[in-house]
């Protein structure tokens, strides 16, 4: 009896390892991936109607090449153009449609 105990104990703890491993794990790839390869953003405004609505979700690779007519996603500080300072702690990101490419005349 005392040994069945004791291997289910130790069973549990086993399992409780994995499974903090497996989520930690599920953290480390997502961080990874939203980090490097791509993110969600959000289209906030009419801007970019007809091809966009307001509130439509985007997801924007980072390391694509840019061709015409792409959408192009930037950060902005939104308190540097009210302040003339760029303090970098409140950063908008601004959707802005691909017009011309390197060598075009816009």
């Amino acid at each position: 009896m005392k040994k069945e105990k004791e291997i289910k104990k130790e069973e549990k703890k086993t399992v409780w390892y994995k499974e903090v491993i497996a989520y930690l794990s599920i953290i480390a790839i997502v961080i990874v991936i939203r980090t490097f390869i791509f993110t969600p953003a959000v289209v906030d405004g009419p801007s970019m109607e007809p091809t966009l609505k307001s509130n439509n979700w985007l997801i924007v690779l980072k390391f694509t090449k840019i061709d015409r007519n792409d959408v192009i996603v930037f950060k902005y500080n939104s308190e540097a153009k009210e302040t003339n300072e760029s303090k970098g702690d409140l950063l908008c990101p601004i959707l802005l449609p691909t017009i011309g490419l390197n060598g075009y005349l816009v």
